[in-house]
């Protein structure tokens, strides 16, 4: 039976997406079963339950891709020794395509577009007093 042959369509376009991180493995590459990776899978959370795959090194240090990762996952760098836990975290993940095969990966990984702000202002604590309020000026000002 004939058929026709078609190009290979991500099942992710390229861009920006709201995921949860919902796996982290370790691997051995094909080639050399002593090299050991990361794969992260992201599932996204436009309710399609797409899943798409990232891929690091065994690093944590803060500028390695997988340190990157973890610490855009948990809010904050992890302390050297703790043990962490990135599944079940929130984050916004960017798309892209590889060059040589056209499929899609993740390629960056940050923080959650809807997580809340936070203020640089520290809140002040039940025993604490504001501080003085500034004199009204009444009158014209010198400017």
């Amino acid at each position: 039976m004939p058929f026709q042959v078609t190009a290979y369509t991500p099942n992710v376009k390229p861009g920006a997406y709201q995921a949860v991180c919902t796996g982290v493995t370790e691997k051995a590459a094909k080639d050399d079963p002593s090299n050991i990776f990361r794969v992260w899978d992201f599932t996204l959370r436009d309710g399609t339950g797409r899943t798409i795959s990232g891929s690091s090194s065994l690093a944590t240090s803060p500028k390695s891709k997988g340190g990157k990762w973890l610490a855009a996952l948990l809010g904050r760098a992890p302390a050297v020794g703790e043990t962490v836990e990135p599944v079940g975290q929130a984050c916004t993940i960017i798309v892209a395509l590889k060059e040589t095969t056209g499929y899609e990966y993740v390629e960056t990984v940050a923080a959650p577009t809807e997580a809340p702000a936070t203020s640089p202002v520290k809140p002040l604590t039940s025993t604490e007093t504001p501080a003085t309020p500034v004199e009204e000026v009444t009158g014209d000002l010198p400017f």
